[in-house]
């Protein structure tokens, strides 16, 4: 660049982003794995054994972009299925999945939230603000169980087993 009312450089202007000159800490990684933990997701997703033992069995296990997963998906087939499971969504989801697990970012990990069914993947857990909204509904028999829906809805310094 110039500055206004200089003279044009003779030599062009050379501009390097600065993340440019670093090079990437770590290779890409993949975006769908098939490994244990896409095999076991496929499982409780239901979908078919035989669509299970294709992927599994298959020499490519590993695909880096989504355009490579699902023309993978495509040349077995499974792409044309209109069955219940979805085969493409489950194996997607799965795939997803063991990319995470193999990137070790799962852990112990648990998914904490309002009990939306797109939220009901792997280890689930109910928030407690979420949960809190249904005490209110709660038909309490006794003292016992009228003082644990006082306690559950914060409504009483008392406790449970009082």
């Amino acid at each position: 660049m110039r500055a206004r009312g200089s003279s044009p450089s003779t030599t062009p202007e050379r501009v390097t982003p600065a993340r440019a000159a670093s090079p990437p800490t770590s290779a890409p990684t993949a975006s769908y794995v098939i490994n244990t933990a896409a095999i076991a997701y496929m499982r409780a997703g239901n979908l078919a054994q035989d669509v299970i033992d294709k992927l599994a069995g298959h020499p490519s296990l590993v695909f880096e972009s989504h355009e490579e997963w699902m023309s993978h998906l495509g040349a077995l087939g499974l792409a044309d299925w209109r069955v219940t499971p979805d085969p493409v969504r489950v194996a997607s989801e799965a795939a997803l999945r063991g990319a995470i697990e193999a990137e070790g970012l799962l852990g112990q990990a648990v998914i904490i939230s309002d009990d939306a069914g797109q939220f009901r993947v792997g280890d689930h857990a109910l928030c407690w603000v979420h949960a809190e909204r249904l005490v209110h509904k709660l038909v309490p028999a006794n003292d016992k169980q009228r003082n644990a829906v006082e306690v559950a809805s914060g409504r009483s310094g008392g406790s449970i087993g009082a």
